[in-house]
């Protein structure tokens, strides 16, 4: 597990603070990678950003991403993410890699990223970077207002995309 503070420079960050742009954007995304396809919105420049150097293009199939928006009262129980669509067919595939950046923190209370083994308060423009094919969850927010963004590195690209 590694965290990272002042993940991204000032123009990306407030592009991903913007709502306005997370009304245009689907629920679940996939993207190929920057030595396939540049890239083409924000989220695609983080992903950039966040994995240039950490790993072997070979080894990749590309990147799944979405957003959440978090307010007072939500939260995630424990999960670990997998291929969903194979995980209905009885098989448990999970990605590479997995991380979570926050791009709006604010006043908040709660909602804390953890696992079976660390508890993680976000903090604006910083990523953990995790096994996410292991148990993590959301705390429940109980003040103010948290963004993330969830990206996963895949070996093959899952079946809920094909």
């Amino acid at each position: 597990m590694m965290l990272r503070d002042d993940v991204v420079e000032v123009d990306i960050l407030r592009k991903l603070q913007d709502e306005s742009y997370w009304d245009t954007v689907k629920q679940y995304n996939w993207w190929d990678g920057w030595w396939r396809a540049d890239a083409s919105n924000p989220v695609e420049e983080l992903i950039q950003s966040i994995w240039h150097f950490r790993l072997n293009r070979d080894d990749v199939a590309g990147f799944e991403w979405w957003s959440n928006g978090y307010r007072v009262g939500d939260g995630l129980d424990w999960h670990q993410d997998k291929d969903e669509e194979m995980y209905t067919q009885g098989k448990i595939v999970t990605p590479i890699m997995g991380c979570v950046y926050w791009p709006v923190v604010q006043d908040l209370q709660g909602g804390l990223f953890e696992t079976e083994r660390v508890s993680i308060k976000p903090k604006e423009n910083s990523v953990v970077i995790f096994n996410s094919g292991e148990m993590h969850r959301v705390t429940p927010i109980l003040g103010g207002k948290r963004r993330s963004i969830a990206i996963n590195i895949w070996k093959e690209k899952p079946k809920t995309f094909l």
